[in-house]
């Protein structure tokens, strides 16, 4: 249920992005950060997975704070 609930929110903020909306940047924000930090109760079992996914999210991060003035 839990993967349901955030899939969903990060489907909302693709679209939000997409449309270049203010509020969905900082949901992607936040949602690439919560993910990052979740990743560490992985890091044990997934190593490598973990480490790629904090990655990521942190290209995530930076890619919506780099581009902060396009946005509405």
């Amino acid at each position: 249920m839990w993967w349901l609930l955030i899939g969903s929110a990060l489907l909302l903020a693709g679209w939000g992005v997409l449309a270049r909306k203010t509020w969905a940047e900082f949901l992607g924000i936040a949602l690439a950060g919560l993910n990052a930090f979740t990743q560490l109760m992985f890091l044990g079992v997934y190593p490598g997975w973990s480490v790629a996914a904090m990655v990521v999210d942190g290209l995530i991060i930076y890619a919506l704070t780099s581009r902060f003035d396009e946005f509405d």
